[in-house]
């Protein structure tokens, strides 16, 4: 959040007029812009006069994106905004805490807010896999949130929730599916259950609600943790029926809301949008998503620093490998399943939309369910007694390597915004991080994940009293 100067994370500007419009009333757009991008909306005119530099520098805007096109008797400002359309909740959110602030200080108000909630989500993932029986399932999910997901969490962006979301609903439902089917469960087992299926629930609500692949990725993830496991997660719906029926009505009501906004009466006029994207296919973008769905800010086309790719590839990749040969047949199916389904999603979508927009898919997009076969290769490793613990002569070296490759990400973002972009170097109030504060900050989250790997396997059996000294019984 410090490293990126304000307006310039990914597509902001559209997001934050969007958020100011509909905190102050104003939910559905106006017409299109005569000569712009998107819709326009009714802002604040410190927030235009804040953005406009860096509106300026991105050549893909026009002017009605960078200035007022008329000024309302209040003082408000009409602006355009790509995003106008999009459903309100998460903006409204957003935008109300940053009403009591003006121009850029309003920007980080929505950019704290935003991250406040991936925050919520990401630890309601880390207690999920808490509830397993290994320290795997931890491990995966730091691996799985990678540079680009985390950097998504502190942009005035509905993305990084949508991840945030994605990962939570992915761990809640593993962990909920790993409740056995016994009559002598204890109550705190019980109650555990409840608690997964109500995490789950709401992160279910939350992707359902934000963009329009939700639903899709709903089905997919439930879908996967029930190929992984379907008896215990038939078991444990069976004891939490009730819930389950609740919840099922709740996220039901929740896409049928976000339909209703997308494709009911308030939906917005795209005649004049025009294509976004290339009119073909390019064969590199199967190289190019992968890519970005590790590191790629401010933009999608600004890669991160070469050595992000080969550390975080070689990690995912070991761990695929690792757990294929560890699992049963089944469980491989279902890792190799997974992973061709988050291969085979952006390229199916983007043939289906190549006549209408182009091709206009981002790795980050896909990152709501393809985070989903890292997590299933921890949950995999989990399950496997003789493998309980993670080494430390492999923990300690790829932590290390993971932090070199971060502070070389943050370091290149800055370099390249104080030598390529004049709107960021003149910022009389974004102030560039040294690169000792930078490295400080990231050896605190590398100690910070070094204890939480650190922590003894729970002893999670559920047999009876005299066998419940066996750690890791109930995976044999």
């Amino acid at each position: 959040m410090i490293t990126i100067p304000p307006f310039r994370g990914i597509d902001e500007i559209d997001h934050a007029y969007r958020a100011a419009a509909v905190a102050h009333g104003d939910w559905v757009a106006g017409e299109w812009a005569p000569d712009g991008r998107g819709w326009l909306v009714e802002v604040p005119a410190s927030l235009v006069a804040a953005a406009e530099p860096q509106c300026r520098e991105l050549k893909y805007y026009g002017p009605d994106n960078c200035e007022a096109v008329a000024t309302s008797a209040d003082g408000d400002v009409l602006i355009a905004s790509s995003a106008a359309g999009y459903h309100p909740a998460f903006y409204w959110v957003i935008g109300t805490a940053a009403r009591p602030f003006d121009g850029t200080a309003a920007l980080y108000a929505m950019r704290i807010a935003a991250a406040l909630m991936c925050l919520l989500f990401l630890g309601l993932a880390v207690w999920a896999t808490g509830r397993l029986s290994t320290r795997w399932p931890t491990a995966a999910l730091l691996l799985a949130a990678s540079p680009v997901l985390v950097y998504s969490t502190t942009v005035a962006a509905p993305n990084g929730l949508e991840m945030s979301a994605g990962l939570s609903l992915w761990c809640s439902l593993l962990a909920f599916a790993q409740a056995p089917d016994r009559a002598d469960r204890v109550a705190e087992d019980q109650a555990a259950e409840r608690r997964l299926l109500g995490v789950a629930i709401a992160s279910a609500v939350v992707l359902g609600t934000l963009r329009l692949l939700g639903p899709l990725f709903i089905v997919l993830i439930v879908a996967s943790v029930a190929a992984l496991q379907w008896r215990p997660f038939w078991a444990a719906i069976r004891q939490t029926l009730g819930l389950f029926c609740v919840g099922a009505a709740l996220v039901g009501a929740s896409v049928a809301a976000f339909a209703w906004w997308t494709f009911g009466p308030y939906v917005l006029d795209t005649s004049e949008a025009g294509r976004e994207g290339p009119d073909t296919f390019d064969l590199g973008n199967l190289a190019l998503w992968p890519l970005q769905s590790i590191a790629a800010f401010p933009y999608r086309d600004q890669m991160g620093s070469l050595i992000v790719y080969p550390v975080v590839g070689a990690l995912v990749i070991a761990l695929v490998i690792v757990a294929l040969r560890a699992g049963t047949r089944h469980e491989g199916l279902v890792l190799l399943a997974s992973l061709l389904t988050a291969l085979a999603v952006p390229v199916v979508l983007s043939l289906l939309t190549l006549k209408s927009t182009g091709v206009i898919w981002q790795g980050r997009y896909g990152l709501p369910y393809a985070v989903g076969f890292v997590l299933l290769g921890g949950v995999i490793m989990g399950r496997r007694p003789s493998r309980a613990t993670l080494p430390w002569s492999l923990t300690v070296p790829a932590l290390l390597a993971y932090a070199v490759a971060i502070v070389a990400c943050l370091l290149k973002v800055l370099d390249a915004e104080m030598r390529d972009n004049a709107a960021s170097a003149a910022d009389p109030v974004w102030q560039e991080p040294g690169a000792v504060l930078l490295s400080a900050l990231v050896a605190l989250a590398v100690a910070c994940f070094a204890a939480a790997l650190s922590g003894q396997a729970r002893d999670r059996a559920d047999g009876p009293a005299e066998t419940a000294t066996h750690p890791h019984l109930r995976n044999v």
